[in-house]
């Protein structure tokens, strides 16, 4: 906001608040935390580390993405899991032997 100034009504309600300019689009210039406690890191709206993130939820899988050019390729591919289309195409590969291997049993 450098040189200009905000002026709203007074925040009464704690949580999280957002200051958005609306020309064209709504565009976000600062987020603002009121009635939080400071003491215990609670208004701190900076993203966490990853030791933070392991430490709060140490039994959850973590998956770290890297901006860039194929972020939502990497983003839509975790979505979805992996690729199992060789697994059952070994499987099925395995099933057609089988079944080889019992006609030619039977004959």
């Amino acid at each position: 906001l450098k040189d200009r100034k905000a002026i709203s009504p007074p925040l009464t309600e704690p949580g999280f608040y957002s200051l958005s300019e609306k020309l064209v689009s709504l565009k976000l210039l600062e987020r603002v935390s009121v009635n939080v406690d400071r003491r215990k890191n609670e208004g701190n709206l900076a993203p966490l580390s990853v030791g933070d993130g392991e430490k709060i939820l140490p039994k959850s899988r973590w998956i770290y993405l890297r901006n860039g050019e194929h972020f939502m390729y990497d983003f839509i591919r975790i979505l979805r899991g992996k690729d199992l289309t060789r697994v059952f195409a070994m499987i099925a590969g395995l099933f057609l032997l089988c079944e080889m291997a019992l006609i030619y049993r039977n004959t």
